[in-house]
């Protein structure tokens, strides 16, 4: 995985629409040629390292035209304490991420939108399923990239993942031991006993 920290970027507006045990969204955004760096989630549930590159001009050969070059990854991990049953086995932590960095190149022109899936890794394979999205949303000069706006947004959402606490396992067994005890007395009536 390739995450940098990139010196000529400020850090971006950071956005928690989502932080919990079941989901989170966040939506990153700022000027620039985009942003690479790490940012935890403020219940501090979730981490996500994430690499948002723009480049400009990208040009394939001498004299070729200049394209846009979007290059794009996300690793979100939940910090929570796990469930009994989890992590599945081989992991140590619960995440999710896109297979791989992804790479688009694109006319320079804005609205500028690329996404992919978060489809890779423990919370994925958990039934968890989420999305990767970038934009360029604005060029107000071809030229000058440090005035081009984007925002980043990754997202999931699946099973919860709290644990239980230890006094809700006991009501809840003992709701249904005492559930239970109507139904024996009456089959035992029916025996005879």
């Amino acid at each position: 995985m390739l995450l940098m920290a990139c010196e000529l970027q400020a850090d971006p507006s950071i956005d928690w629409l989502s932080d919990s045990y079941s989901a989170f969204d966040v939506i990153l955004g700022g000027s620039g040629p985009g942003w690479s760096g790490t940012v935890t989630s403020p219940s501090g549930l979730w981490q996500l390292s994430s690499q948002n590159v723009i480049e400009y001009p990208y040009t394939f050969s001498a004299g070729g035209p200049a394209w846009v070059h979007i290059q794009n990854f996300g690793l979100a991990t939940f910090l929570g304490g796990l469930p009994p049953q989890l992590p599945p086995p081989g992991s140590e932590t619960l995440s999710i991420s896109p297979f791989g960095t992804y790479n688009d190149y694109f006319e320079p022109v804005a609205p500028i939108n690329d996404g992919t899936p978060l489809d890779y890794g423990s919370l994925y394979d958990i039934d968890w399923l989420g999305g990767s999205t970038i934009s360029v949303t604005s060029i107000p000069s071809v030229d000058d990239i440090s005035a081009w706006t984007w925002t980043a947004e990754y997202y999931a959402s699946g099973p919860s993942l709290e644990v239980p606490e230890p006094r809700a396992i006991f009501i809840g067994t003992l709701a249904a031991i005492l559930g239970l005890a109507p139904i024996f007395r009456k089959k035992a009536a029916l025996s005879g006993n």
